[in-house]
Formats: C-alpha cells, sequence, structure tokens
C-alpha cells in the first residue's frame, strides 16, 4: 500500500473515532437533558441552574 494511501487511511480512521466519540457526548447529554426535563425545572436558586457563585460574590474587585 503506497505510503499517502495508508496516511489516508490513517485520518479517515481518525476522523471516523472523533465521530463515534462525538456521537456518545451527544448522547450522554441527551438523556442527562431527558432525565433533567422528566423530573421538572430546578428550583429557583439552585446551584445546578445558577452560573454565578451564591451571595452575589462575583470575585471581582470592590470599588469605592
Amino acid at each position: 500500500m503506497p505510503s499517502w494511501l495508508r496516511k489516508a487511511v490513517e485520518a479517515a480512521q481518525t476522523v471516523e473515532d472523533a465521530a463515534l466519540a462525538t456521537g456518545a457526548a451527544i448522547a450522554v447529554l441527551d438523556a442527562r437533558l431527558s432525565a433533567a426535563t422528566k423530573n421538572g425545572p430546578a428550583p429557583v436558586g439552585s446551584a445546578s441552574r445558577s452560573p454565578l457563585p451564591r451571595h452575589g460574590a462575583t470575585g471581582g474587585s470592590r470599588q469605592g
């Protein structure tokens, strides 16, 4: 097998592996989303839904 063809086959296998990994990750996220929506929304102020730390602490510097 010519080296260029071997490299092309290896590249195709790498792309296929990446596609399979992406598909698996999507399946996991889909399952988590289904479970989360099945159980209803999180309560207001839930740490799992809030991107900010509790008590209004943002880590910024104080002014004044």
